[in-house]
């Protein structure tokens, strides 16, 4: 009977296809407080963002990110103003 439920429980499991990853490479850091905001850009216009502590050290040159071609840049002065508002609502 319990064989008979994993079968029918595996049937309803959906199927995860795998990301497919690029490198992505430092292409901006801005320092904020504690935090490093760190830009980086893949193939085909991949952008990607990560904020590290600043005690940390440098944002690493280059990153393992999910391949998204063509996706939308990032604008730096908005995203490190995205970043100075989170900050201000966490004091």
């Amino acid at each position: 009977m319990a064989y008979i439920y994993g079968i029918v429980l595996l049937a309803f499991v959906p199927i995860v296809q795998a990301q497919q990853m690029t490198t992505c490479r430092l292409a901006s850091q801005s320092i904020h407080n504690d935090a490093r905001l760190c830009v980086y850009v893949g193939a085909n216009r991949t952008y990607y963002s990560n904020t590290v502590s600043y005690d940390a050290g440098p944002c690493p040159p280059q990153y393992s990110c999910v391949y998204r071609p063509n996706s939308k840049g990032f604008n730096l002065k908005n995203v490190v103003k995205n970043i100075k508002d989170t900050f201000k609502g966490k004091d």
